[in-house]
């Protein structure tokens, strides 16, 4: 083929055909270097504010990644997941048109102290560090530019809003009305009627059995069951027959010295002088027999107590700075180290105690490094054998004959639930852990195989269905004992309803709560004081509905509550008005809560404004197919 080209080549024809080659490579291949943004077409236009395909896919991995779905579940969301984040780069690309048409800018100054005040990228002694700073972002999937475009769009963002909304408020009789409702307490007398108080309970009849099994069939219906022939190649299995020679492990053993030590650590005291010259008085005065507690009085009656900060046990990588951890680790226990210059001032450190470094031996930690090392190798040998297995079915063997060749145990379930649970209703063992077995199995047809699928653990496995018993109504032979227990549970629920009934009805006729409660051999309860949601009783105890119930009762009127445990006879006793003085937290939050809404209110106004002014153009068309071709 190559000699009939050459031959050719200097044709005429053939020349011009070569030409019209080259330029269909030049616009088609790479066209978007001279005719287009390399991320694709704009998908999302807002005025003058564009974002590319590229742009769109990249804010919806990381979205994605975010949230950190189960794989079931991540299919199903993709479309939700992609609709917020189309409503995401609007919104963005509606303030930032806007700030543009505004000449905003945000100074680097501005970025820096933003980003060195950010709780996220402090460490443990809570400064900033580079390291945590780049490391979040990695976790993010953000380089440092896209961070900080993010960031000047969210700071110029913010100054709008807070100029649109400032400082919201809404009319005081509406917070004093919000609050007077929510914050309000009641008090009720309380009898409680529980289904357990209920002993005699007649023998039920057949004609009853029969009837409390069919209004309740769905409580009796028997799960799909499915049975399977599978081949299961797990790891752990694998990793159990490979041997490791005792050189291999100790010489993992040696080249990870670290993972198997634990560190040396001083339980130290930081303290902070203005300047050289302090930080030398303060040590030049530690003279005569001092003790730890002695020294670090001292020290802190010169640094003062802002400046004075137990660390704690910590680890020499614990420390940002080289010069601060040479000067904490070469000190002596009970001596004050060198000082040292910093940008928050002059250190120095009291080494209260110390722990040296210490190496777990090796006959401790030979074990572990065997099974990692037997199952790295496990790992690698599966993939060897999947593909001799995959090779073997298709060539014509069954899973039978497959199985043989590789020497892996051919495995059957005879009948499990889509939980995982047998017939007699506990966990069926001896199948791959996670869910992607049972969901392959119960999406694989009767007597069809399943493709070679990866599990959660790293195994494989392949099954054929071999009989599936569809759900079904069980018999009511079958499920006799557990009518008869859930009859039972019905009928003490409607007795204690009725015991509570005549309880009610007996105090509102003048006989008193008290009095027709001990006549029927209960008690009272005083409950309270509560709100509205419940919050001041055993909300455990009582049913959900008590304090809703009890909120709409005049003093003195009785009403039910009832639930699966019981019935509740309350009788409101006492309203206590809601109390600002009393209830200052509850206060400031109805304000709050008010505010915050009203500048929500006054931002979504605005934003919609903006929509008009600018306009905005989604190709959702193009969105879809890119989303598509990217699955």
């Amino acid at each position: 083929m190559l000699q009939f080209i050459r031959s050719k080549v200097t044709s005429i024809f053939i020349k011009v055909l070569f030409c019209v080659l080259i330029l269909s490579f030049a616009i088609w291949g790479i066209g978007d270097i001279f005719l287009g943004s390399p991320g694709g077409r704009a998908a999302v236009e807002v005025g003058e504010v564009s974002y590319n395909s590229a742009e769109v896919l990249d804010q919806f991995d990381r979205a994605r990644r975010a949230m950190r779905l189960p794989p079931e579940y991540d299919e199903a969301l993709r479309p939700q997941i992609l609709d917020s984040v189309i409503d995401s780069l609007t919104e963005s690309g509606l303030y930032e048109a806007e700030s543009r048409g505004m000449r905003m800018a945000v100074g680097e100054e501005a970025l820096k102290q933003w980003v060195a005040s950010a709780p996220a990228f402090r460490d443990q002694l809570g400064q900033f560090n580079p390291d945590v700073f780049r490391q979040t972002l990695f976790n993010a999937g953000l380089s440092e530019a896209e961070f900080f475009q993010t960031l000047q769009s969210d700071i110029k963002r913010d100054q709008i809003n807070a100029a649109v909304a400032g400082e919201a408020t809404l009319p005081n009789t509406l917070a004093e009305t919000l609050f007077a409702f929510r914050a309000e307490r009641r008090r009720a007398d309380v009898v409680w009627v529980s289904v357990d108080s209920i002993s005699e309970i007649p023998e039920p009849s057949a004609e009853e059995l029969n009837a409390h099994y069919s209004d309740n069939q769905d409580a009796y219906m028997a799960p799909e069951y499915r049975g399977a022939t599978f081949v299961a190649l797990t790891p752990d299995e694998l990793a159990k027959e490979i041997l490791i020679p005792e050189e291999d492990l100790r010489a993992e053993y040696d080249s990870r010295q670290a993972e198997f030590g634990t560190p040396a650590t001083r339980d130290l005291v930081q303290y902070i002088f203005a300047d050289e010259a302090a930080t030398a008085a303060a040590i030049a005065a530690l003279t005569g027999p001092l003790d730890i507690d002695g020294m670090a009085a001292a020290l802190e009656a010169a640094a003062g107590a802002d400046s004075s900060i137990a660390l704690g046990n910590i680890a020499a990588f614990d420390l940002a700075d080289e010069s601060e951890r040479r000067a904490a680790f070469d000190a002596e226990t009970g001596t004050v180290s060198a000082p040292v210059e910093t940008p928050f001032g002059w250190k120095v450190f009291l080494v209260k105690s110390a722990t040296e470094e210490s190496v777990r031996p090796f006959d401790e930690v030979k074990e572990g490094i065997r099974l990692e090392i037997a199952r790295e190798k496990a790992l690698d040998a599966l993939f060897e054998l999947s593909n001799a297995f995959q090779d073997a079915l298709a060539g014509g063997s069954t899973i039978a004959e497959a199985a043989r060749e590789i020497d892996v145990e051919v495995r059957k379930v005879d009948a499990v639930d889509a939980s995982g649970r047998g017939q007699d209703g506990n966990s069926v063992e001896g199948i791959p852990p996670g869910r992607r077995f049972l969901a392959t199995l119960f999406e694989t047809s009767k007597d069809a195989q399943s493709d070679l699928v990866e599990s959660e653990d790293g195994g494989y496995f392949l099954l054929e269905v071999d009989r599936i018993a569809p759900t079904r109504l069980r018999d009511f032979a079958e499920v006799r004992d557990a009518v008869v227990t859930s009859w039972r549970a019905e009928r003490r629920g409607i007795l204690a309803n009725q015991v509570a009934g005549r309880i009610a009805e007996q105090s509102k006729a003048g006989v008193g709560l008290k009095a027709a409660a001990e006549a029927m051999g209960y008690s009272v309860v005083s409950v309270g004081p509560f709100d509205r949601s419940g919050e001041g009783y055993d909300s455990t105890h009582y049913p959900a509905d008590l304090a809703p119930i009890v909120f709409e009762l005049a003093t003195g009127d009785v009403g039910l509550a009832d639930s699966s445990t019981g019935t509740a006879v309350a009788a409101l006793v006492e309203v206590i008005p809601a109390n600002r003085e009393e209830q200052r937290g509850t206060w400031e939050q109805v304000v709050q809560e008010l505010s915050s809404s009203a500048r929500q209110d006054y931002e979504d106004t605005y934003l919609s404004s903006l929509r008009g002014r600018h306009g905005v153009s989604i190709d959702r068309g193009y969105i879809d197919a890119l989303m598509a071709e990217s699955q």
